[in-house]
């Protein structure tokens, strides 16, 4: 620990940049599928203004092929970025209440 510290790395650090990773990531491919999967004005808006969980939430206004798209665009750039796609249950198809079509 303390040779993290004199070095200017915490424990919490590789986890904190993987986080920041994700959320710019999610934010940048929202983006960009809301008009490639015609999202409904209320995805749109809920998705732009929420942060957190109140955005997971937004998540429920797509449909499962919509939050499919998502993850799978997620998943591709962060193999691109890093090699391996990141595990969320934030981005299951499924957890919409339905399945990918």
């Amino acid at each position: 620990m303390r040779a993290d510290a004199a070095s200017g790395h915490r424990a919490g650090d590789a986890d904190h940049a993987r986080d920041a990773w994700f959320a710019q990531t999610i934010e940048t491919v929202a983006a960009e599928r809301c008009a490639a999967d015609a999202w409904s004005p209320e995805a749109i808006d809920c998705l732009a203004t929420r942060r957190g969980e109140a955005f997971e939430a937004c998540l429920r206004e797509l449909t499962p092929t919509q939050v499919g798209a998502i993850a799978e665009q997620v998943r591709a750039k962060f193999e691109a970025d890093a090699g391996d796609p990141p595990e969320t249950d934030e981005l299951d198809p499924s957890a919409t209440g339905g399945t990918v079509e």
